[in-house]
């Protein structure tokens, strides 16, 4: 490898290249239903940019015996998820497993359709008070963690979306303090 720094840039050429063959053992079939919605995997019905992803599939590159480490505010569990362990370096390690705030965020999903889509119209919640803005900042602040571990390594189960790298293993490591 030769690396050259250039008006602070630093440029590295690689003298070995990768090469994606076909695997004769590597038939992979995605069957998660929201499939066709990634955009971002496989850009089929927009113009844009994509990852194309299926051609380092088809190759059996697809994340087996890697673990991907989220750093962000946390990662709630989740069945699309493969959450194997934490990250050990300090104290802070935060996956979210108990039942009754994981049941409490998936209330609070449905009563915000319920809203949005005007089916079952319930009272509006009042976040003006301290007690419920603290306590939708605590829910809120598990999204960005769970969403970023779903694109990158959410499990190929039939179930919801599949990740771009589906065999992975996801490691969190809450990274943001807030007092809430």
């Amino acid at each position: 490898m030769k690396c050259t720094q250039f008006i602070g840039v630093v440029f590295i050429w690689v003298s070995k290249f990768l090469w994606f063959t076909e695997c004769a053992t590597c038939s992979i079939r995605i069957n998660d239903p929201e499939l066709n919605r990634l955009w971002y995997l496989k850009n089929n019905w927009r113009n844009g940019y994509d990852m194309n992803v299926l051609p380092a599939w088809r190759s059996c590159v697809n994340g087996s015996g890697v673990t991907v480490g989220v750093v962000d505010k946390g990662v709630q569990d989740h069945t699309d998820l493969n959450i194997g362990r934490p990250v050990d370096i300090g104290k802070n390690t935060n996956f979210i497993k108990e039942p009754e705030f994981v049941y409490k965020l998936e209330q609070n999903r449905q009563n915000q359709q319920r809203l949005r889509y005007g089916y079952n119209r319930q009272p509006q919640q009042r976040w003006n008070s301290a007690y419920n803005i603290i306590q939708r900042r605590k829910q809120e602040s598990l999204k960005h963690g769970t969403r970023v571990a779903g694109i990158v390594a959410a499990k190929q189960n039939g179930l919801g979306i599949v990740g771009i790298a589906f065999g992975a293993e996801i490691a969190g490591k809450f990274f943001f303090f807030f007092n809430f």
